[in-house]
């Protein structure tokens, strides 16, 4: 990533997904899960099969207007581990730089060694509460650190 600045606020391009007002966070608690850089498909399905009910409180935001309120206030962050104008790491980066204090989970399918991910992720930017989801198969896999 070129630039490390994170814009104060979401330029028009930002989109909302679904958040029914009764599911928002009350008095400034966090209250939405972040979608960053997920297909329109891939907004629908992984967030209901990863949060369950706390799903219908998502807002996808593309990588470029990804803003720091939005940042502060979410309590998870949902991401591909690669798309196509970001990486794990680029995001970890931005989401450290603003403050992020949630938990950042990227997904993928076929991962191959997730620990080297884990690595620079946690090499970029330490502290962050990150985990790797491998998709695909009857199940969902979480990789754990300690494995």
């Amino acid at each position: 990533m070129t630039d490390d600045s994170v814009p104060d606020r979401p330029s028009s391009g930002r989109h909302r997904l679904t958040v029914p007002a009764a599911r928002r966070g009350h008095g400034g608690s966090r209250a939405d899960i972040l979608l960053v850089g997920l297909a329109h498909s891939d907004a629908e399905a992984i967030p209901q099969r990863l949060f369950g009910a706390l799903a219908d409180s998502t807002v996808g935001v593309p990588f470029s207007d990804l803003a720091r309120p939005q940042i502060e206030m979410a309590m998870a962050v949902l991401s591909p581990v690669v798309a196509e104008d970001f990486d794990a790491v680029d995001l970890a980066q931005r989401l450290q730089k603003s403050g992020f204090r949630g938990r950042y989970i990227a997904y993928g399918d076929g991962i191959p060694d997730a620990g080297i991910v884990r690595g620079e992720v946690a090499d970029a930017a330490p502290g962050l509460a990150f985990e790797i989801i491998a998709m695909g198969g009857p199940r969902l896999a979480s990789c754990d650190p300690s494995r």
